[in-house]
């Protein structure tokens, strides 16, 4: 089915036979989003967790991205036409919860650090929303996410060499990190491939390479679960022939034939014990911990993004687990709002892939891969990081050029220019 934008997106992007190059207004909404990544990554800083909320040189460097951020946002022309198209979808609703988040700072006992943090995550996903909305179709706004969620993969394989050096060993490049954005990547194009996509087949095969090779250097094993998770997704909603269906079975028994059940678990929890694994790595432990946290303040939680680094119990830079995270900072009100963005993504998911919509199958295994994958790093429901950015960038490509066609119809009140 072809793809067919929504009028009120047809007057702020110009027509386009093929994919054209960014203009300057683009690359430097898409440099901003990724100047926070590189700053997350590459200017990455080594302090202990008591200082947390302390304002250095990097803090306030992110501070003024942030800032930045902002006001892009707020004096754009398109802004109100954006909101009118994303309020009531999926990313919309991500916001609202990032904005209770921000009412938190009345409760949370490090107020200016929850307001913030809120505060910084609905920027950049205005932002990132801002940058693809420019893109003047599908094929355009698909390489652009996909480029920038590689883009971000790579920002966090450079920030291991500049922090640690370069060494040739598995575990040397073990991460919870670039892991994710590559994971979200193969997932995508794993999806459309998959389920027969025609149309730039040669692009979504070198993207299925890049994010392989990124998982298989991280050594994730949530992301390793994810990815598997999300190819089942993309088997259960792709319209596949029986032969073809037939096929990844029989690779699949052939790959446990001659490996064995010992070898794909020694490359899925590759440099873990039999006791880590039964513990998920120590973190069953202190999610125990954070549960008794929770019952403390269990209707709007603690305030955003504080829990994990004041607890009493195991203090730390997240909780490792997304809804964790949202029932800690936001509580039960924080959780009945993120819920409802995710009923809303796969009510409307389902719909596409329904329709045959291109990047339907695609966006469904990676945005279900990445909420699997949050129940191990909590990038959703906290603060921002690369992850965060990759996961949005697969979120927006849904929110503006695939559920836009099934999104209830905006009356536009003035014109944008």
């Amino acid at each position: 089915m072809a793809f067919a934008a929504h009028p009120a997106f047809v007057r702020l992007r110009p027509r386009a036979s093929a994919i054209p190059a960014l203009s300057r207004a683009e690359w430097g909404l898409w440099l901003l989003s990724l100047a926070l990544v590189a700053r997350l990554t590459i200017l990455s800083r080594r302090r202990s967790l008591e200082e947390f909320a302390i304002v250095d040189r990097f803090a306030l460097l992110q501070i003024l991205i942030i800032a930045a951020s902002i006001a892009v946002v707020v004096f754009s022309t398109r802004s109100t036409v954006l909101w009118r198209r994303i309020a009531h979808g999926a990313s919309g609703l991500l916001i609202g919860y990032y904005l209770f988040g921000a009412l938190s700072s009345l409760w949370s006992p490090q107020p200016a650090y929850s307001l913030y943090r809120s505060i910084e995550a609905v920027s950049q996903i205005a932002i990132i929303h801002l940058a693809l909305s420019k893109a003047p179709g599908f094929p355009a706004a698909e390489r652009r996410a996909l480029i920038a969620v590689l883009a971000s993969m790579l920002l966090g394989m450079i920030s291991v060499i500049t922090t640690l050096g370069f060494e040739f060993r598995f575990d040397f490049w073990h991460t919870n990190q670039y892991s994710v954005p590559a994971m979200l990547a193969f997932t995508y194009a794993f999806g459309e491939l998959f389920a027969g996509r025609r149309s730039g087949r040669p692009f979504l095969y070198a993207v299925a390479v890049a994010g392989f090779i990124g998982m298989a250097i991280g050594t994730s094993s949530a992301s390793f679960i994810a990815a598997f998770c999300g190819m089942i997704v993309t088997v259960m909603l792709s319209r596949t022939r029986p032969q073809r269906l037939f096929a990844i079975v029989a690779l699949i028994g052939l790959v446990g034939l001659l490996g064995g059940g010992a070898a794909v678990k020694r490359l899925v929890f590759y440099g873990k014990s039999e006791a880590g694994i039964e513990r998920l790595s120590g973190r069953a432990y202190f999610w125990q911990g954070y549960m008794k946290t929770f019952s403390e303040s269990p209707l709007v939680g603690q305030g955003f993004a504080v829990s994990a680094r004041i607890s009493s119990f195991w203090r730390t830079t997240n909780t490792h687990n997304a809804i964790l995270s949202v029932l800690l900072g936001t509580g039960l009100v924080g959780l009945a709002l993120a819920a409802r963005a995710v009923l809303r993504w796969a009510g409307d998911g389902l719909r596409a892939t329904r329709r045959r919509q291109k990047g339907s199958v695609g966006c469904a295994a990676a945005i279900s891969a990445g909420l699997v994958n949050s129940m191990s790093v909590a990038f959703l429901g906290e603060t921002w990081m690369m992850s965060s950015f990759s996961f949005v960038c697969m979120l927006a490509l849904f929110s503006l050029f695939i559920a836009t066609d099934i999104s209830r119809p905006v009356t536009l009140t003035r014109r944008a220019h």
